[in-house]
């Protein structure tokens, strides 16, 4: 058990706020990281979440270099579920954000039919 002065240090080195740090979970806000900060953008995740009305959980963690890369090639993903919010995700803009820097929780509908949706770069 580190002494409560090195945490804010431990925070730093890890790239998350003290209260991550202690709590185990990462932040959804969305923030641009500098440059020099930036983690490798082939590390990078692109997470979304799906969460229906019926109960259904869909949850997609998808490397951003191999999303890029099929992208470059003209590959088409295929749509990601039945769910009609995903359906206009646009990935190249999604793509332009992270090399950008940006991080977080970038989109979240919550639909009146009950159905949730989030995405995240990260």
């Amino acid at each position: 058990m580190p002494r409560y002065t090195l945490l804010p240090q431990l925070a730093d080195y890890f790239n998350v706020t003290v209260d991550e740090l202690l709590r185990g979970e990462k932040s959804q806000v969305v923030q641009v990281v500098s440059e020099g900060e930036r983690k490798d953008f082939n590390r990078m995740l692109l997470k979304i979440f799906v969460h229906s009305e019926r109960g259904d959980i869909v949850k997609v963690n998808l490397p951003l270099g191999l999303v890029k890369a099929a992208l470059e090639i003209g590959m088409q993903l295929p749509q990601i579920s039945c769910n009609d919010a995903l359906k206009s995700i646009d990935l190249q803009a999604i793509l332009l954000m992270a090399e950008s820097g940006v991080i977080g929780k970038i989109v979240e509908v919550k639909g009146a039919d009950g159905d949730n949706v989030e995405v995240v770069i990260e």
